[in-house]
């Protein structure tokens, strides 16, 4: 049986066929074994990852509460700094004003006629002034 070299070439493809789909299928499920193998690996890998990432959260939470704890107390100080300045422009206005008041009750009349006329305009200033201050 003389073939000719294209039959022989057909005939061994067509036998190679199952032949290496045989080796696909066992390539196939040598690759997919070592998948199950190494999973346990990766799951560890993944398990220290987020280990290290909820180590990281933890220390950047706990630096949050440190800057919050100081922000608080900053907002403390300036609102005691705040009422304490305040107070002083309080005590600063009181003086601005008692010092304009004495100056208006220090008219002293000249004539005792006029004495009169002077408790008028003493009253009058100091209306005025209540009104400056009132409103």
């Amino acid at each position: 049986m003389d073939l000719p070299p294209v039959g022989i070439i057909l005939i061994v493809l067509f036998l190679s066929i199952p032949i290496l789909a045989i080796f696909a299928s066992i390539i196939k499920e040598w690759f997919t074994m070592r998948g199950k193998l190494s999973a346990p690996a990766k799951t560890r890998e993944l398990e220290e990852k987020l280990e290290r990432l909820l180590d990281r959260a933890a220390l950047q939470l706990k630096n949050l509460e440190k800057a919050n704890k100081e922000l608080e107390e900053k907002l403390k100080r300036l609102e005691r700094t705040d009422a304490d300045y305040d107070k002083r422009l309080e005590n600063l206005e009181a003086i601005v004003v008692n010092q304009a008041w004495d100056e208006s009750l220090k008219i002293i009349p000249t004539r005792p006629h006029e004495e009169a006329t002077v408790e008028e305009r003493n009253r009058e200033r100091a209306a005025d002034l209540a009104r400056r201050l009132g409103g």
